[in-house]
């Protein structure tokens, strides 16, 4: 119950800053002058540390390590993060914490001739350590690390009538060279195992 309240604490919130009519604090600086500091309760704060993963980690997900296999328990928990490097961070973090054997998949990046009107190979002068080394939105890493137990989210629709959606949350069962097997945990087909293919992707 405790939870609950907490949970419509912040959502209460969370609409008076959309409104406008959250608390607000007196400007500090100029570089605040054309709107108002909103005072955040500190109910809401998360307490600096010197491990700003695992204190963010231990607040939305509680006691981790005993519930990372319970999809009801990762079902109601989210982080949202602003940019992909905070998000890499946090996962490597989390990752760590789940008690299996890691096995690392690399992609294989290219530039799409098709997509290159200009006379003369000129992607030659694009090395594969850039290639490796570019991020976009939507897209993995070239380095993903998964592992079995782990908590994964799909970014493509694969098969929407089998509830393999952009957005669907998954527990990774196995690991294969080309393959992965995973549990849905959300959506309409939850509890439901599906192979999720090596696939060619394109930003």
């Amino acid at each position: 119950m405790r939870l609950q309240k907490e949970d419509k604490d912040f959502a209460d919130w969370i609409l008076q800053v959309g409104n406008g009519t959250a608390a607000t604090l007196d400007s500090l600086s100029d570089k605040h002058g054309e709107g108002d500091q909103i005072a955040i309760p500190t109910e809401f704060i998360i307490p600096h540390s010197g491990q700003p993963e695992r204190s963010l980690t231990d607040a939305a997900y509680p006691d981790f390590t005993s519930n990372y296999h319970n999809p009801q328990y990762l079902r109601e928990r989210a982080i949202l993060t602003p940019t992909n490097d905070t998000a890499h961070q946090i996962n490597s973090f989390i990752l760590s914490l789940v008690p299996s054997k890691m096995k690392e998949y690399l992609s294989s990046d290219s530039i799409a001739h098709e997509a290159t009107p200009l006379a003369g190979d000129w992607t030659s002068n694009y090395t594969q350590e850039y290639l490796n080394s570019l991020e976009f939105q939507g897209l993995p890493t070239h380095r993903l690390c998964l592992k079995v137990g782990a908590p994964v989210m799909m970014l493509r629709n694969l098969n929407q009538k089998n509830g393999q959606c952009n957005g669907t949350r998954l527990i990774i069962t196995r690991l294969g060279h080309k393959i992965i097997a995973a549990r849905i945990m959300t959506g309409t087909h939850i509890g439901e195992e599906v192979l999720i293919p090596r696939i060619q992707l394109s930003p």
